[in-house]
């Protein structure tokens, strides 16, 4: 064994007793991943749901009632109260008893048997810009819908039948229930393994540095490549594990598809592709992990407090795997010039390929290129930096 490996692997043997001898603090590594998994999971999600809905029916007639009924059908909203007078349509959104109002005005009923345009009130408190959106939209969507049963119910009682202009045959690929969840899961599998990899990371040189341990490397043989492979080893392999715990999480408890190919291509794919369709996907998770473990790893040597060092992380690598990675706001709707900053955060990349990975059918590694490519350049960066620095300490 060449003099490299033997004090690298010496170097790795050494940073893994000491990770295991810290219990409290490798426990939370394993615990934190977990329960960040199960609290944003379940508690994350921006679908419209059992909204409050206040109903003020001036009319009172059995095609008012239907239409209320209609509101209520679905999960979007709740029929919590039926109001007497419109003073109490605002009186019940200020003290939060509803968060909409469905009026619907005297002549609703002798509108619609006269074949003229009836009208429907539809009052909704906007202090949810995202709720108030999507609940607008899907009464919208409701109001369109009773107002086509009663044109189908008139045409039928004249014995015609009703044709449709447009007809709107639609199919959504990948997330037919359009499920929030589905959709932000990937960015929290980023947002949880970019703090495994980099804060366990990150204490790395830190530690040392605060314990007065660090200088007897520098008067050790060992090289700045050496210190920092055999640092990197056991915080990977903990992230490896943690990252394996929360895909099998996300796919077991969320029911989050894990495909690389539709199922009854399986076997044709591997006999292409020599390698099964999961296998794209934890190589591309492999190479995340090192990306924000060498990224810790020179964060470690920005700073010899601790305090410093986190929130050096905090700033540089967890808040942006939130806001600038697509986890949470879509990267087109922002500010050119955020557009452009977005590039330089690693999560960015990894969201991309895993909602490509494991939503698409018939996606592979090679579908996703561009990420792979940009992970390994960032690899490469952030261990020459890390690197240069680690060599300037020991010095």
């Amino acid at each position: 064994m060449s003099g490299f490996l033997r004090r690298t692997r010496a170097m790795a043997v050494k940073e893994f007793r000491q990770s295991f001898r810290d219990r409290l603090t490798l426990a939370g590594y394993l615990f934190l991943p977990i329960f960040l998994l199960l609290l944003f999971g379940f508690a994350l999600s921006f679908d419209v749901k059992h909204v409050p809905l206040a109903v003020w029916d001036q009319d009172k007639t059995r095609q008012s009632r239907d239409l209320a009924a209609l509101f209520t059908s679905a999960d979007a909203f709740d029929r919590v109260a039926d109001l007497d007078d419109l003073s109490e349509a605002d009186a019940a959104i200020l003290q939060g008893k509803a968060t909409a109002v469905l009026c619907i005005p005297r002549g609703y009923a002798r509108d619609l048997a006269q074949q003229r345009t009836a009208q429907v009130g539809f009052l909704l408190d906007g202090a949810d810009a995202n709720q108030g959106a999507q609940a607008l939209a899907f009464a919208q969507g409701l109001v369109r819908k009773a107002d086509l049963d009663a044109k189908v119910r008139a045409l039928a009682r004249d014995g015609r039948e009703f044709k449709a202009p447009v007809e709107v045959r639609q199919q959504v690929l990948y997330n037919p229930e359009l499920e929030t969840r589905i959709f932000m899961i990937p960015g929290l599998m980023v947002y949880i393994l970019t703090i495994t990899a980099v804060i366990s990371t990150v204490i790395a040189v830190v530690r040392e540095r605060e314990r007065g341990t660090f200088e007897q490397l520098q008067v050790s043989p060992v090289r700045p490549a050496e210190v920092i492979l055999g640092k990197l080893a056991p915080y990977l392999a903990i992230s490896v594990f943690v990252g394996a715990l929360v895909v099998g999480g996300a796919v077991g408890l969320f029911g989050m598809p894990l495909r690389g190919c539709r199922d009854q291509e399986q076997e044709e794919y591997r006999d292409q592709r020599g390698e099964a369709p999961a296998q794209g996907l934890f190589s591309v998770l492999l190479l995340f992990l090192v990306t924000a473990s060498a990224q810790g790893l020179f964060l470690s040597t920005l700073s010899d407090k601790q305090e410093t060092a986190f929130s050096f992380a905090a700033l540089l690598t967890m808040l942006p795997s939130v806001m600038l990675s697509g986890f949470i706001y879509p990267i087109r709707n922002m500010p050119v010039f955020l557009q452009a900053v977005t590039w330089l955060f690693p999560g960015r990349y990894l969201i991309s390929a895993l909602r490509a990975l494991m939503l698409r059918d018939g996606t592979d590694i090679l579908s996703v290129w561009r990420e792979v490519a940009a992970l390994c350049a960032y690899t490469t960066v952030v261990m020459a930096f890390a690197l240069r620095r680690l060599g300037r300490i020991l010095k």
